[in-house]
């Protein structure tokens, strides 16, 4: 945008590198000027062309498509459902499905690897060719994941041997997402990879402790207690790679998914193996020190995102972190009341919601309890 660092010369050559700004984006830019303009920085002869040549864009057409892009897939879905519930159509779609399951897992590996090529090939000419339509752009992206998708679970069909290690499948499937998403580039595929890797690394854990309730002395959670703490620590060496600097922003943000809801589910029910155990054995002093962990955790997520928000690389993630752990640590708070208090009825978290509501929106909560933005 403008960034002026000294004096302007009295032959302006500021320039708005954007197409059009919305009326908000508008007003800051403004403020901005006049901020400048205070500073000596800029003159009134400097500052009005400015203001004059800003544009403006009346009608927020991004908003607009984003809305019918999910409008469109809501159709679909019901239209979807619509012939799901007519018995005939649901006969023919049953007698289709059982013919093409009867087919060999070999050509139906090949089917689906040669179409997934196909719609991420699809994908990467229109992002060139048309990048301002996002949304259709990356739908040709995601059915590439899900034609990959199939095509490595057939795989695995083919491929069995009924020993049930099935997590090798989540890695393959992690390594070609994460690897295609690095590659494309593309934030949708590397997602799709992180999410796979969480599936190898609970199945793995699983397969490695006989699908018992721990491996290593650790419950289901706190084993993604760590898989969480290692994904926000790979982020980091992921934002100094400048070229695949905006990757850190994804890993961030399911690292944090990952470490505070299983932090969450610690803070309530414990390192215990069924709920059996948890209500028959568990006191409620057992849950403090995992409670105090969460809201230490929570408290310093939200330091680190207020200090940090404002650095350039970073900045989007630390808002999406500062969403997750504002409502975390509202619900940590009630999670610790009704735990001292030894009552394990339902109550309804309030400030859980206002505290998330408020963070979407943008607001710091209190504010946004007063309504003040």
């Amino acid at each position: 945008m403008v960034q002026p660092t000294a004096a302007v010369p009295q032959s302006c050559s500021l320039t708005f590198n954007v197409s059009s700004f919305s009326r908000k984006q508008a007003k800051i830019v403004d403020r901005a000027l006049t901020h400048w303009q205070a500073a000596r920085l800029l003159t009134d002869v400097q500052r009005d062309p400015l203001r004059a040549a800003l544009p403006v864009s009346l009608f927020d057409w991004g908003r607009l498509a984003k809305y019918a892009f999910w409008a469109a897939l809501t159709s679909i879905l019901i239209s979807v459902s619509s012939v799901l519930a007519d018995s005939a159509l649901l006969e023919m779609l049953q007698e289709l499905f059982a013919w093409f399951w009867q087919i060999s897992d070999l050509v139906k590996i090949g089917f689906f690897g040669l179409i997934a090529p196909g719609f991420y090939s699809w994908g990467l000419i229109r992002r060139e060719t048309t990048p301002e339509k996002h949304y259709s752009n990356g739908a040709l992206m995601f059915l590439g994941v899900m034609m990959t998708a199939s095509a490595i679970g057939f795989l695995g069909r083919a491929l069995d041997t009924g020993s049930g290690h099935c997590s090798l499948l989540f890695l393959f499937a992690a390594l070609l997402y994460c690897g295609l998403g690095l590659w494309f580039p593309s934030g949708l595929i590397y997602v799709f990879g992180l999410l796979a890797l969480g599936g190898w690394f609970g199945g793995e854990t699983g397969y490695l402790s006989g699908w018992g309730a721990y491996y290593l002395g650790m419950s289901w959670p706190l084993r993604f207690v760590f898989f969480g703490g290692a994904l926000i620590a790979a982020s980091y060496p992921l934002s100094q790679w400048p070229p695949r600097a905006e990757f850190s922003r994804p890993t961030l943000a399911l690292g944090m998914l990952y470490f505070f809801v299983a932090l969450w589910l610690m803070s309530i029910f414990g390192n215990y193996s069924s709920y059996e155990d948890f209500f028959q054995r568990h006191h409620s002093l057992e849950l403090l020190p995992w409670a105090l962990l969460f809201g230490i955790a929570a408290a310093g997520a939200i330091w680190h995102g207020l200090n940090f928000d404002a650095e350039p690389a970073g900045s989007a993630s630390r808002s999406s972190a500062l969403i997750s752990t504002r409502a975390s640590s509202s619900i940590f708070g009630t999670a610790c009341i009704r735990r001292v208090c030894g009552s394990l009825a339902p109550m309804p978290n309030v400030f859980g919601m206002w505290a998330a509501t408020a963070s979407i929106n943008g607001r710091n909560p209190t504010n946004a309890l007063c309504g003040v933005q």
